[in-house]
C-alpha cells in the first residue's frame, strides 16, 4: 500500500519477468530482444541487465518518448514469449496500484496485436481509486474481452476451517491443508 515504485501494479510482474528471462541462454534472450530495448530498460530498470544496451541510446529519449517506446517493447516482450508458452500474469491486490499501472496494462491488452495472455487482477473495489480500475469495464466490442467476477466474502465456517488448516500444516509442514 505505501510502495511508491513507479508503475507499482506492474512491479512485480517485471520483477518476476526478470526472473525468468535471466534463466534463459543467450541464444534465447537474442531471439527475444525488443526493438526498443533502450527504452525499456530506462522505464524498467530490473530488467538493464538482460541486455547490453548503449548507454547513449537512453540519453537521447525525452522521458515521454521512453515511457511509450517502453511500453511498446513490454509489448513486444510480451508477444514473443506468448508464442513460445502460456503466459498468465497474475496481479494481486491492484487496488494499491497507480493510474500509470491501468495506462499500461490497458495498452498491453489492447488492439488486434495484444500479446496472447491471460491477464488475472485482484482488487477490492471499496479501497480503489475508481479511475485505476475504470479500463477494465471499457466495453468496446473491437478490444479484447475481459470479464469481471465479483466475489464476496468467505463464509464464516469456511474461513475458519481455511485458517485452522493453515495453521495445522503451519506446525507440520507436510500435513495437507483439510477441513477441519
Amino acid at each position: 500500500e505505501r510502495e511508491t515504485v513507479p508503475y507499482k501494479g506492474v512491479d512485480a510482474v517485471v520483477d518476476a519477468l526478470g526472473v525468468h528471462l535471466r534463466q534463459r541462454d543467450d541464444a534465447e534472450l537474442f531471439g527475444l530482444r525488443p526493438k526498443y530495448v533502450g527504452a525499456l530498460t530506462q522505464v524498467f530498470p530490473v530488467l538493464d541487465e538482460i541486455w547490453s544496451v548503449d548507454t547513449r541510446e537512453n540519453a537521447e529519449l525525452e522521458p515521454h518518448e521512453a515511457r511509450s517506446l517502453g511500453w511498446a517493447a513490454l509489448r513486444d516482450l510480451l508477444t514473443l514469449l506468448g508464442r513460445q508458452w502460456a503466459l498468465l500474469v497474475a496481479i494481486d491486490d491492484f487496488q494499491w496500484a497507480d493510474l500509470d499501472s491501468a495506462a499500461i496494462l490497458r495498452a498491453l491488452t489492447r488492439g488486434p496485436d495484444a500479446p496472447a495472455l491471460l491477464l488475472v487482477i485482484s482488487a477490492r473495489d471499496e479501497l480503489a481509486d475508481p479511475e485505476l480500475l475504470a479500463w477494465l469495464d471499457d466495453d468496446d466490442p473491437d478490444e479484447r474481452e475481459f470479464r469481471r467476477i465479483e466475489l464476496g466474502p468467505l463464509p464464516e465456517a469456511d474461513a475458519r476451517e481455511l485458517a485452522l488448516g493453515l495453521l495445522r500444516a503451519q506446525t507440520d509442514p507436510s500435513a495437507p491443508i483439510e477441513p477441519g
